[in-house]
């Protein structure tokens, strides 16, 4: 996997989201959060996560530099968005699809 690879998948791949979400159950300080803090806190990570490589991405010239400010926030805001909704998907797959597995009591 080269640099470009691993930016794209963080961007548009999942990879924010799936980071997050390591780093939520590795980092113990952040394992040790409560839940609403963990999920907060994960959105922001991985929001975070994505904008570093969108910026990344751009100083590489792995992508096209926003000519205006306009263009530099609607990029962001796409990025931000799209990591967003990709953690959630990833919470959905792996933290819900396991509380649904646990057998009630």
């Amino acid at each position: 996997m080269t640099l470009q690879d691993a930016l794209i998948w963080i961007l548009s791949g999942g990879g924010a989201g799936q980071i997050a979400y390591w780093l939520m159950e590795a980092v113990p300080f952040l394992a040790n959060l409560t839940a609403v803090w963990k999920r907060y806190v994960s959105l922001v990570l991985a929001a975070l996560l994505a904008v570093a490589a969108f910026g990344i991405g751009v100083v590489f010239t792995y992508l096209p530099t926003p000519a205006s400010g306009r263009e530099w926030v609607e990029a962001i805001f796409s990025v931000i968005a799209l990591a967003l909704g990709w953690s959630q998907a990833v919470h959905g797959m792996t933290r819900l699809a396991k509380s649904s597995q646990a057998p009630s009591g």
